[in-house]
């Protein structure tokens, strides 16, 4: 196969700040709640207590709370619950997606006292598709009283990404790279650091780049109701691979989804639209792969093709060492 460079030679866009977007691929690590659980709640309570923050710091419905049934996990992966028990608490997660997560619980820095724990806190699990598991049970001692902290991170630990050779995933005659890999303004961490950006017009049909399944489908819509603006990675969908590899596909337009979560889907067949949703100041579609490296979400290099033609992409320490 022949090979070409793809790199484009308009300035970096820009926006108030210094980040081009929200990075939906942060939405791996998508709620850290702190509760403030004290041994006077009625027998009656069930469900979290107390102050929380998803991972973009805004305020949204409560964890424990149910959104109403949907072809999207609009609320993010929040499906924490509290069960009391007699002199119990039991902690559970439900996972809404169609994929693994893994999952991280700990308790909070106002946990106060004696808790008898079993299983033993810290603790890391993975919770299959649809799954509903018991991740730990708190007996209080006393007067104590404790807090929680609950990490969630899409994919199962351990997966390693196989040389695959992905398929642009739009079609167009001219290819313009807004940001590749390293790129400074929101491509350095190690989530983005191989994320490629691409400009396009809004409502570009978009490609799966490889077959695989749908295994979340998110919006920022009910965020962007109440105001909250930023940080939000806006709409997107990531897609499950067979070697447990992830695709992300961000800044999609609101609701152009064309197929369900769970559903199967084959290389270069559509998927949804290109917009301009989340923190973005201009139309483009956010193409990255990623993979669990261990409650941390690592971007991997790929390959990636227009046809017979491999598209290269710029390296910022390659570009640094040339004449």
């Amino acid at each position: 196969m022949s090979s070409r460079s793809v790199f484009s030679r308009q300035p970096p866009r820009t926006v108030s700040g210094n980040r081009l977007d929200g990075k939906p691929e942060r939405a791996g690590l998508v709620m850290s709640i702190l509760l403030l659980l004290l041994c006077g709640i009625p027998a009656h309570a069930a469900g979290p207590f107390g102050d929380w923050r998803d991972w973009r710091g805004a305020w949204p419905q409560a964890p424990g709370s149910r959104s109403p049934t949907t072809s999207s996990t609009e609320s993010r992966l929040d499906r924490f619950q509290l069960e009391k028990r007699g002199d119990l608490y039991l902690v559970w997660f439900e996972n809404p997606i169609c994929g693994p997560v893994e999952v991280e619980l700990r308790y909070g820095s106002r946990s106060r006292g004696r808790n008898r724990t079993w299983p033993e806190l810290p603790r890391r699990m993975v919770v299959q598709p649809r799954h509903r598991e018991l991740l730990t049970q708190i007996h209080p001692a006393g007067s104590a009283s404790f807090g929680l902290d609950l990490r969630v991170m899409p994919g199962a630990p351990g997966a390693s990404a196989a040389d695959y050779p992905y398929v642009l995933p739009f079609d167009a005659a001219d290819i313009r790279i807004e940001q590749s890999f390293g790129g400074e303004l929101s491509h350095s961490d190690p989530a983005n650091f191989y994320a490629v950006d691409f400009a396009l017009a809004e409502g570009t049909p978009v490609r799966a780049a490889r077959e695989g399944t749908i295994m979340q489908i998110h919006s920022d819509r009910q965020a962007t109701a109440a105001g909250v603006t930023a940080g939000l990675p806006g709409y997107f969908i990531r897609i499950l691979h067979a070697d447990g590899s992830m695709a992300l596909y961000g800044h999609l337009q609101e609701g152009s989804a064309r197929l369900r979560e769970g559903q199967r889907v084959t290389t270069g067949q559509p998927i949804a639209k290109s917009g301009n949703t989340g923190l973005s100041s201009g139309p483009h579609l956010h193409f990255v792969v990623q993979v669990n490296r261990g409650m941390r979400l690592e971007s991997v290099p790929f390959r990636l093709f227009d046809g017979e033609r491999e598209l290269k992409f710029p390296h910022p320490s390659r570009a640094a060492s040339s004449p």
